[in-house]
């Protein structure tokens, strides 16, 4: 089956029950809008010890033929008033989607870079033990 139509029948509705409008910022070309579907999903894991955490690895799919070059690493994407990194691109299906393995940055959506923050401030617990 041809990869487009495919993706007509397979991600298409897929899409448009789940997508959301996204600002897509390419590296060396201007930003457009784009829709995917992002998932910021969390993680529990668990350490050595008693020590459990979580961690979020956000993702976007999106439809390979909606860009007019294919996404890559470093390029930034503006989701929900964030900025992401791609740092990763993996293929989902034949030629017709991709993932997009994302981090977080510390850019600001208008491009600005963030507040100074004083990293020498000593921050205590509420119950004094440091």
């Amino acid at each position: 089956m041809d990869p487009a139509r495919l993706a007509r029948l397979a991600l298409r509705p897929a899409q448009r029950a789940f997508a959301e409008w996204v600002e897509y910022r390419p590296q060396h070309a201007p930003a457009f809008p784009v829709r995917g579907v992002f998932n910021a999903a969390h993680t529990a894991l668990s350490g050595e010890g008693e020590v459990d955490f979580s961690t979020t690895a956000p993702s976007l799919g999106i439809v390979d033929s909606d860009f007019p070059a294919p996404p890559r690493q470093s390029d930034r994407i503006v989701i929900r008033g964030r900025v992401y990194e791609v740092a990763d691109v993996q293929p989902d299906g034949p030629n017709i989607g991709s993932l997009l393995i994302l981090t977080t940055t510390q850019q600001r959506p208008d491009g600005r870079k963030p507040d100074r923050i004083d990293s020498t401030r000593r921050i205590t617990d509420p119950e004094g033990i440091d």
